[in-house]
């Protein structure tokens, strides 16, 4: 329940982010550092998808599909978010955006799964 309560709570400051202007997405410049916008689509959605795999592992004990429907969720959330970015003054949807999310919603879900199973022998 509680991971359930975190994963929405998430998606919401995903929305959110996405409904801020774009000079208000790089806080990060005052301090003097540089992140790229891949690392933090890349960030973003694979932290939607570890949080989506623990909440779909408390239903199933299947580590291929919770990585499938983690790893799909995810890839869902993020087109939805690049088409909610173009109703946003001065933010654009774009398909390599929705590809850099997609590669980070899979990429983390996959290494999350597999480094569970490995670490605790089981199916996450």
């Amino acid at each position: 329940m509680v991971s359930t309560i975190i994963l929405i709570i998430y998606m919401g400051i995903i929305f959110w982010i996405s409904s801020l202007p774009s000079e208000k997405l790089t806080p990060e410049r005052r301090l003097g550092i540089t992140i790229s916008q891949p690392i933090k689509h890349i960030g973003e959605f694979g932290i939607l998808g570890i949080l989506m795999s623990l909440v779909l592992a408390q239903v199933t004990n299947k580590t291929l599909s919770v990585a499938f429907w983690s790893s799909v969720f995810s890839v869902c959330y993020g087109i939805l978010d690049e088409i909610h970015q173009a109703f946003v003054p001065t933010r654009y949807c774009t398909i390599n955006d929705m590809c850099i999310n997609a590669i980070g919603s899979v990429m983390v879900v996959l290494f999350y799964v597999y480094a569970q199973k490995r670490q605790y022998g089981k199916n996450v």
